[in-house]
């Protein structure tokens, strides 16, 4: 599945409470989304290539664009999106070039 690309500005966007700060939050197609990781408009390549590696593990996802930035904005009832919000995922992009997806390795405490 590919991620669906729009204008951030024909989006409403709300905030809401969710893991110890405020997040951004917008819904779509009869689903609520939050916004997961923010990137230079530069990375906007990348920033997709992402999106269609973790929309081909079968993740919904919105690939937002303004003049200045793109978002990726994750369906609040994946997984994914509680993982990164809690700060158990990190998404980066590795050199704007390929996109990586980053899982902590968990203490052994």
């Amino acid at each position: 599945m590919l991620p669906t690309v729009l204008y951030e500005s024909h989006l409403k966007t709300f905030k809401f409470w969710f893991a110890d700060a405020v997040q951004d939050g917008t819904h779509h197609n009869n689903e609520l989304f939050c916004r997961l990781v923010t990137y230079d408009l530069s990375d906007r390549g990348p920033a997709y290539q992402l999106g269609c590696r973790l929309g081909q593990q079968g993740y919904m996802l919105l690939l937002t664009v303004t003049p200045t930035d793109c978002s990726l904005w994750g369906g609040l009832r994946e997984p994914i999106t509680h993982a990164v919000l809690t700060g158990a995922m990190e998404l980066e992009l590795t050199g704007s070039v390929l996109p990586t997806i980053v899982t902590p390795v968990p203490n052994d405490e």
